[in-house]
């Protein structure tokens, strides 16, 4: 069958925007790009579906996100997220208390919020953390795309030896139908060497791609580089861990170089947050391939330093966007997130470049480029019809969307699968 979706604004991302558009649809993929005008002279017989004033555009990617943490707000009896700054190790010491306390139905049932509360904000692609392995079987029916990192901690070589193993055990077996494995070293500072070349070697010997928390906070910094401040002396006794003395005497590594010095990481891995970096950072991160999420909210809230976006830009690095989780940020939409970041990084970038990190930039760090590149001929038919508050149009309209975030109301979000395009929110 062959449908043609028409909207006042179509908004392509991978070519210029077309008011009165249209793409035509035939067993689920798209054949045609255009002007309303024109597709409906071209295929008269084609079903019409018109969105009338709506906006037509790819789904959102929502690159890093813990959809376990979902409930977090209502685990600490707290209506929303935090909204100030706080201290990272302080977030951190609160979160491991409410784990602890947590049981596999409630984390589950978190988990299964999360996934719906994609869907309904215009997501089709996720890259989630998972820790809770028995919750595995949960992704089996989502009609998500993208990957679900499994997460790994620890610095004694035994214990997460032991895990991984668990792991490999299953990681041959999807856990969605359009999901795939990766694994997640949890960041610089809650492996050692040992562990992190463990999960590495690993990653590589099942062609499972890496993400990383890296360079997230001036604590990390500080910890990574010269065994001090709040991770050293509360995170660690806390947790039972010894601070173990620097190996090498080369000059301090951050924590960028900390991570390439393991040995290359497997194909498709990517970076969480890459906030507290320099020239020297960026370039290396660039030279490994490795693409960055970044989640403004959750940086925001713990008092670090914006993101240096030109030098990704200009070094190559690609970018996506991520929520984090509930436990450090407001919602699990990535249009909040591009408010607060087209508010956050005033002008920095325009509006058509933040859509593009939103949606064709994600799909290209989770490894979905080839079916997630924008609105275009062969492409699968992924699409989501969004409101557009206040009715602006023009070359305005890509900043206006980036700057409305909840006004924004999404509509519908169509997948393709199977040779058919179905609306998954109907």
């Amino acid at each position: 069958m062959t449908t043609l979706f028409l909207a006042r604004h179509l908004l392509p991302i991978c070519s210029a925007p077309i008011e009165n558009g249209g793409l035509l649809v035939e067993g689920g993929r798209i054949v045609a790009v255009g002007s309303a005008s024109d597709l409906q002279e071209k295929s008269p017989n084609a079903e019409t579906v018109d969105f009338g004033d709506r906006v037509l555009l790819p789904p959102m990617a929502n690159a890093h996100t813990h959809l376990e943490l979902t409930h977090f707000p209502q685990w600490v009896l707290s209506p929303d997220a935090p909204s100030e700054q706080v201290s990272f190790v302080d977030w951190v010491l609160k979160l491991i208390k409410v784990r602890r306390n947590l049981t596999p139905p409630q984390l589950d049932q978190s988990l299964c919020q999360g996934l719906d509360l994609l869907l309904r904000s215009g997501t089709a692609l996720v890259g989630d953390i998972l820790t809770s392995f028995e919750s595995r079987s949960l992704y089996a029916d989502s009609t998500l795309h993208g990957r679900v990192f499994f997460e790994v901690l620890g610095r004694e070589p035994a214990p997460f030896a032991e895990r991984l193993e668990r792991f490999a055990k299953v990681s041959q077996i999807p856990p969605g139908c359009n999901l795939s494995w990766g694994i997640s070293p949890h960041s610089p500072y809650t492996l050692s060497e040992e562990t992190f070349r463990l999960a590495v070697a690993w990653a590589q010997q099942y062609g499972l791609p890496a993400s990383i928390h890296l360079a997230e906070t001036e604590d990390e910094v500080a910890f990574v580089a010269r065994r001090e401040g709040p991770i050293a002396e509360r995170l660690y006794p806390a947790v039972n861990w010894q601070v173990a003395p620097r190996k090498r005497q080369d000059p301090q590594p951050r924590p960028v170089r900390w991570l390439l010095d393991q040995g290359p990481l497997p194909a498709d891995s990517l970076a969480v947050h890459g906030v507290h970096v320099d020239e020297q950072d960026v370039a290396d991160l660039a030279r490994a391939g490795l693409g960055v999420v970044l989640c403004p909210r959750s940086n925001a809230l713990f008092g670090s330093r914006r993101a240096p976006l030109s030098a990704y830009r200009q070094a190559g690095v690609v970018l996506a966007l991520g929520t984090d989780s509930l436990a450090s940020s407001p919602s699990l939409s990535i249009w909040d997130e591009l408010a607060f970041a087209w508010s956050w990084f005033a002008g920095e970038l325009n509006g058509a470049q933040w859509l593009e990190i939103a949606t064709c930039g994600g799909a290209a760090v989770l490894g979905k480029k080839s079916e997630f590149s924008g609105l275009a001929p062969r492409q699968p038919a992924h699409f989501q019809v969004v409101t557009n508050p206040e009715g602006w149009g023009g070359e305005s309209l890509c900043d206006h969307l980036c700057a409305c975030g909840d006004r924004v109301r999404v509509e519908a979000l169509y997948l393709a699968s199977d040779g058919v395009c179905e609306n998954v929110l109907s």
